[in-house]
């Protein structure tokens, strides 16, 4: 009888850079934003930070971040001037060497 590994799905590499765009109430910008991520060349990973309470941009958001595989992270803060304290949270949860945020 032979002895079979069990063998575990390959680990996703650690990305150079993430990319951490914050959102609020303005999808068309966040559509042109991670279409132009999507097109680097680098190991990256992209991570949408979402200040809203509004489910139907929530749904909106969620959907681009979908249709682009991006991550989106909902931190329930509402306003423009919350995006710098859930960028900081998503800094916590990037994985890449580098992070950059694209305004």
């Amino acid at each position: 009888m032979q002895n079979k590994r069990k063998q575990s799905a390959p680990s996703s590499p650690t990305p150079e850079i993430s990319f951490i765009v914050s959102a609020y109430n303005r999808p068309s910008y966040l559509t042109a934003c991670v279409a132009t991520l999507a097109l680097q060349s680098e190991r990256h990973e992209t991570i949408v930070c979402l200040n809203s309470k509004d489910s139907t941009n929530i749904r909106v958001h969620a959907d681009i971040c979908k249709r682009f595989n991006v991550k989106m992270l909902h931190t329930g803060k509402m306003g423009a001037y919350c995006c710098y304290s859930s960028a900081e949270i998503a800094a916590k949860r990037a994985r890449g060497k580098f992070l950059c945020f694209p305004s």
